[in-house]
């Protein structure tokens, strides 16, 4: 759903050996080459990248680790999100599995603040994410591993897909339609990933693909996607356009 990937953070405290994570997979296919570890850490050198792009963009951060795992310091976290209040213009999908550590903060207006939601025991996370200023809040459903009735009250934004990799598994038809009308009787916008098998044949039901913050896209059409007359680009180091497969852990062009 990003159009661009920002790691100024690297690794988690927690390990997933079922493959549910993607990063932990991604992590341990390339880590060696890429000269990263799953030990947390901040990468200072890439807390401006946000700023030389210029174009008004969606990115996603971190996707090669958690910013609220614990080894990561307030002063971290703090460093990560003043730089998101300080690239205003785009849009930061910031998401994470420790969630008890989200209310400790305020949240710039251009953050999509989200949790990850796989199994029933997770959806207290819910809470602890309706209890921050996040102006737009999302669950993130991929993957989605078990039947769920969870609350989305005052959730924004709901997400749902299948675990691809090494152990694939798509998920009940019936858990994803029922995911989808808890969804719509709160209010909350649905994105179907497309790897989803009924999106794969073409439904149906019909694959939603519906986003949050519907004013900001709209701007960004009417504007022409410019900031201050500035022409978009790349962060520096990237010479070429790469996929997040193959090495999300810069900011990076997924287009």
């Amino acid at each position: 759903t990003a159009e661009y990937t920002w790691n100024p953070v690297t690794g988690c405290d927690q390990i997933c050996f079922n493959g549910d994570c993607y990063a932990y997979q991604m992590m341990q296919r390339f880590g060696k080459s890429w000269g990263y570890d799953w030990v947390p850490r901040l990468h200072k050198e890439r807390l401006t990248e946000p700023l030389l792009v210029k174009k008004p963009s969606l990115i996603f951060s971190p996707s090669m680790g958690d910013l609220y795992t614990p080894s990561n310091t307030d002063e971290t976290v703090c460093a990560v999100l003043n730089s998101m209040a300080e690239a205003y213009w785009h849009r930061f999908e910031l998401q994470t599995k420790f969630a008890r550590r989200l209310p400790e903060w305020v949240y710039s207006q251009n953050v999509w603040l989200g949790v990850s939601i796989c199994y029933e025991r997770d959806l207290d996370r819910l809470e602890y994410l309706r209890d921050t200023n996040a102006r737009i809040k999302y669950a993130y459903c991929e993957p989605l591993l078990e039947e769920l009735e969870p609350d989305f009250t005052d959730i924004d934004w709901v997400v749902i897909g299948a675990k691809t990799g090494a152990h694939p598994f798509q998920p009940d038809l019936l858990w994803v339609s029922k995911l989808t009308l808890l969804a719509h009787e709160a209010g909350a916008r649905v994105y179907h990933k497309p790897n989803l098998q009924f999106v794969k044949l073409g439904g149906p039901p019909p694959q939603m693909k519906q986003f949050p913050d519907q004013e900001w896209f709209k701007s960004r059409v009417e504007n022409n996607s410019q900031v201050d007359g500035a022409s978009s680009g790349l962060a520096l180091g990237i010479t070429e356009m790469i996929t997040e497969e193959e090495a999300p852990t810069n900011l990076i062009n997924i287009q």
